[in-house]
């Protein structure tokens, strides 16, 4: 289950990570830190920021940010480059990507990685715009 998280907890991760986050992404962690989100037919587990305000949320984040990116630069055919924040449990990730002008900078786009292929598709224009399909599919159809 999802739990807000503070706004020190994201800066720890930018640090590490030496990158900023996007706001959009930054704003909706700092409410629900993880969770899931359907999307494109299939589930996908957010990976929350560490939160090392005390020992059990630092067990409930064990599966972070930081550590699933650095286990997953690891892989073959990984983008060194990008940052994960979920995954589908068969091994493709969500990955987001530095801006060209601004290589320290994530932009809001996100990609998905496919880990038989290699190859890094365009997903969404950003995790608003998967959160709100992961809404649409709880609306009533006509």
């Amino acid at each position: 289950m999802p739990f807000p998280i503070d706004r020190d907890e994201i800066a720890k991760t930018e640090e590490m990570l030496g990158v900023r986050f996007p706001a959009s992404h930054a704003e909706r962690m700092l409410r629900n830190n993880g969770g899931e989100l359907n999307a494109v037919d299939d589930v996908w587990r957010l990976h929350p920021f560490r939160d090392s305000m005390n020992p059990a949320r630092i067990a409930r984040t064990a599966n972070d940010i930081a550590t699933e990116t650095r286990n997953w630069r690891t892989w073959p055919g990984a983008v060194q480059a990008g940052v994960v924040i979920a995954d589908n449990g068969t091994g493709d990730v969500l990955v987001l990507m530095p801006r060209p002008d601004q290589p320290d900078q994530l932009a809001d786009a996100v990609y998905w990685w496919d880990h038989e292929t290699g190859e890094l598709n365009s997903f969404a224009e950003g995790l608003a715009e998967l959160l709100n399909q992961d809404h649409a599919d709880d609306q009533p159809r006509m």
